[in-house]
């Protein structure tokens, strides 16, 4: 059970560019963003994005690259913040807004696992905040990381992270703890 009933659902760069780059388990990782968005609306569980801004990448502001991507995107209403690194965390606000609301739980999905995923699931545990990964809800290219493939990435990062800066679990799990 999580900590706390105040909880939020953040999800992290899940932009055109982002997506339309990636091969590995996207159908999957979509699926389990499209569902916790369902559950989380229904439960009245706030739910947040966060969008990457870097030239270097390819993510302008403004352009279709670098929006959300439209079956995942915000509704009216719900909070987008912007980054230019790879913690969700560092130089955005997030973190205050986050106390503020009282928030404890941060459920976390999106791209990439092996960067800004794993960057904003260790940062917001050094900032007290419980993280809870589902465990098909992020994922990367094999082009970041030559050395080791997506899938690779994936389970090493959910090893890494359960028990140490969260928890990782199925999407249906995850739903559970708060039912």
């Amino acid at each position: 059970m999580p900590r706390s009933s105040k909880a939020c659902f953040l999800v992290v760069d899940v932009q055109n560019l982002l997506v339309d780059e990636v091969a590995y388990r996207k159908t999957e990782m979509l699926g389990a963003i499209s569902r916790l968005l369902a559950f989380c609306r229904q439960r009245g569980i706030e739910v947040i994005y966060v969008r990457h801004e870097g030239k270097n990448g390819g993510l302008v502001k403004d352009t279709e690259p670098w929006r959300i991507h439209a079956p995942v995107a915000p509704l009216a209403g719900e909070r987008v913040f912007d980054k230019r690194f790879s913690s969700s965390f560092y130089k955005t606000g997030l973190k205050d807004y986050l106390q503020e609301k009282g928030v404890e739980t941060v459920i976390l999905a999106g791209m990439e696992t092996g960067f800004c995923i794993n960057a904003t699931v260790q940062a917001g545990f050094e900032h007290g905040f419980e993280m809870l990964i589902p465990e098909n809800g992020h994922t990367a290219g094999d082009y970041k990381a030559p050395f080791m493939s997506a899938e690779r990435s994936a389970a090493y990062h959910n090893a890494l992270w359960n028990g140490r800066f969260g928890t990782v679990l199925s999407v249906e799990g995850i739903m559970a703890l708060f039912s």
